[in-house]
């Protein structure tokens, strides 16, 4: 089953600190999704804080509907999007433990409230990208940790080489291992924030559920970016300034993603067709979730502060071009082994009783066949010593196409034939 439907898009904005001032440099239309900044208006989806809605209502409104589809076998993601100090990882709750606010805790909570009435397996993972490398926050000790390797199969599927996948039971085992994570995650201290993320996170939480009819997995992606900033500003140098530099390089990939996927149908008369997933592993990674095989929200944190009037409207253009981003999430159902395949493996391994009896045995399984041909195909020793390597080869290659051959005739799939992988020179073959 496949759903084909637009990502979701909300605006959170953040109260105005003290330090900021009174003067807030965006407005929202009363009872409507819509902002105003300068000359410019967008209209979302949801708008959160200012006049709009309460922040209390994010997770009701913008996760609890992804988490339910989640159990029907959707991927899902959350993603949240802005400059820095705009109140991405307090949105998301990455730093809060089980009982705090934000998203995660809600999620955890609602993922073990349902999988009360259900047989299922949930497993976590947790990254950072920091610096363009991704890093296991649930490895050892971070010394020791080494960067993990994307690696793309033959259908398009991203997978991590070396991720730690963890089974969790309960929602305090999943808590513990999110605040295990959060601790070891870079952070530093800059003129904008004194906990600034310098890496992006991304919590995973895959479910398998199992029915009678069927066996269902799906996945859901907490994603906390860390934010856009100016050196000018944050006042970073040495290692900050280096961190700023990847984050902001990775964003602007990210951006242009998201302008290139959102204004697809202008794009597409101008010939533009191709989408830059490989320039950044951030984008790498969040393929399937823009423009892929998700379903997915994406939370716009922006400042009212008049001083960061540049930064908000950036947010708020991508924003409006994720709008128009097409997914076409499909439902993760467990492929079921080929029966072909079992029926062969089942007609050619002897059952218990069988194996008592080896007379059955022999005239069950071509083992007799085998036997005989390496008793032709192999010479003595005295013979086999004085035997060049590469005839050894020549006579190693016969024997498995003979043996092939044999297993053919009892229904080995044909695609099997590609273990023997060039066929005897035309002087040895018999």
């Amino acid at each position: 089953m496949k759903s084909t439907e637009p990502v979701r898009v909300a605006v959170n904005i953040r109260p105005l600190l003290t330090s900021e001032g009174c003067t807030d440099c965006i407005t929202v239309t009363p009872d409507e999704p819509q902002v105003h900044i300068g000359s410019h208006t967008f209209t979302y989806d949801l708008v959160f804080g200012n006049n709009g809605l309460p922040f209390s209502e994010i997770y009701h409104r913008c996760v609890a509907p992804l988490v339910e589809d989640l159990f029907k076998g959707y991927n899902a993601t959350i993603l949240a999007y802005g400059q820095t100090a705009s109140g991405k990882s307090y949105t998301m709750g990455t730093n809060c433990g089980a009982d705090g606010g934000g998203i995660i805790p809600k999620v955890m909570e609602d993922v073990f409230t349902r999988v009360e009435a259900v047989k299922s397996q949930i497993r976590i993972s947790f990254l950072e990208i920091y610096n363009e490398e991704i890093y296991d926050l649930l490895a050892a000790s971070k010394p020791s940790r080494a960067p993990i390797r994307i690696r793309e199969t033959n259908s398009g599927e991203i997978t991590l080489q070396g991720v730690t996948e963890v089974q969790v039971k309960t929602k305090e085992e999943m808590s513990s291992y999110l605040a295990r994570g959060s601790s070891t995650r870079a952070t530093g201290i800059t003129n904008m924030n004194i906990q600034s993320s310098r890496s992006h996170a991304i919590f995973t939480i895959s479910v398998k559920i199992t029915t009678a009819e069927e066996t269902l997995c799906a996945k859901i992606r907490l994603v906390d970016l860390a934010g856009s900033e100016r050196a000018n500003r944050t006042g970073a140098d040495g290692i900050r300034l280096k961190e700023g530099r990847h984050i902001n390089s990775s964003l602007l990939a990210l951006g242009n993603v998201i302008k290139i996927l959102g204004g697809n149908e202008r794009n597409k008369k101008k010939g533009v067709c191709h989408i830059p997933y490989r320039v950044s592993k951030l984008t790498r990674l969040l393929q399937d979730s823009l423009g892929g095989n998700s379903k997915t929200v994406m939370i716009a944190c922006v400042s009212p502060a008049i001083t960061d009037v540049e930064e908000t409207l950036s947010t708020l253009r991508y924003a409006n071009y994720a709008r128009n981003i097409k997914n076409k999430a499909v439902v993760q159902k467990q492929k079921p082994s080929t029966p072909c395949f079992d029926a062969m493996v089942k007609e050619l391994t002897p059952s218990n009783s069988d194996a008592k009896n080896k007379t059955v045995v022999q005239k069950h399984t071509p083992s007799s066949d085998y036997d005989a041909m390496v008793k032709e195909l192999t010479p003595s020793p005295s013979k086999s010593e004085s035997l060049p390597v590469y005839d050894k080869m020549c006579m190693i290659r016969r024997m498995c196409s003979k043996l092939f051959l044999s297993l053919r005739s009892h229904g080995l799939p044909k695609q099997l034939g590609l273990m023997i992988f060039l066929p005897p020179p035309h002087h040895l073959q018999s």
